[in-house]
């Protein structure tokens, strides 16, 4: 029936809706561990769900993960929205959901970090998010 179709067309509308895009890796670049180093990146659409994969992940050079330092502790801000997260020391990707939509400029400050056993580089190997593109 032209009803069941309607339906059809309009469940499918929805799960295209979602989707993730990827965020560069990110080696904080300067002396020390990066305490104070922010990612910026824009979100166009708006996301209330950001993947995080922290520290970095090789599966040739498994080594490199608890080599370099891992972030810990870190301050997500978007307009007058700031929460402080804490990532596990986990190569495991990790999803955090916000009560809000992030929208914009989203910015990323390291505040503490796991150490790493031989350098002090920090990295995040990749910060996604849901992409809630807008209703047509």
């Amino acid at each position: 029936s032209l009803e069941s179709v309607g339906r059809r067309r309009e469940m499918r509308k929805r799960e295209n809706r979602r989707y993730y895009l990827k965020i560069n890796p990110w080696v904080e670049g300067v002396s020390g561990d990066g305490i104070g180093e922010v990612q910026t990146v824009n979100v166009p659409f708006g996301s209330d769900t950001f993947l995080f994969l922290n520290g970095f992940i090789d599966s040739g050079r498994p080594d490199l993960y608890l080599k370099n330092s891992r972030i810990k502790d870190l301050i997500v801000r978007n307009g007058a929205f700031q929460k402080t997260i804490t990532l596990k020391d986990s190569p495991e990707p990790q999803i955090i959901q916000f009560a809000c939509l992030l929208e914009g400029e989203v910015s990323f400050e390291i505040k503490s970090v796991y150490k790493g056993t031989k350098y002090e580089d920090t990295v995040m190997s990749g910060i996604l998010y849901l992409r809630i593109p807008p209703e047509r």
